[in-house]
């Protein structure tokens, strides 16, 4: 009987422990991976593009770049990042990217970098 309790209380606590960076991530990517399916990448960008190394504003992605986002997207899902010391950046790296896929973490939110 003391274990049937158990399991509830076990099940409670697992769902209140902090989530590590990479499950995070890897829902930050799903609801990325959702707003370009629904067509809705000027939210996609106003919630998860970090511009702050963008001259100006950006309010637009093009079809194309939207494609080779998704593409990128679901292989990072695929992987583990790799976290800086600080736990603000991380990396996803494969050899069909052109370049590494950068998350910064800002408040407690994962962003998109530009560069």
């Amino acid at each position: 009987m003391k274990n049937i309790l158990a399991l509830p209380l076990i099940l409670l606590l697992l769902a209140c422990s902090p989530q590590t960076p990479q499950a995070e991530l890897h829902e930050t990517i799903d609801r990325m991976l959702l707003l370009i399916d629904q067509g809705k990448s000027q939210e996609l960008l106003a919630q998860y593009a970090d511009l702050s190394d963008t001259k100006g504003s950006v309010t637009e992605i093009s079809e194309s770049k939207l494609k080779m986002l998704r593409f990128f997207l679901l292989r990072a899902k695929e992987m583990k990042p790799v976290l800086s010391e600080n736990g603000t950046l991380a990396t996803f790296n494969d050899s069909s990217f052109k370049m590494p896929l950068k998350f910064t973490k800002s408040g407690d939110k994962w962003l998109l970098k530009n560069k």
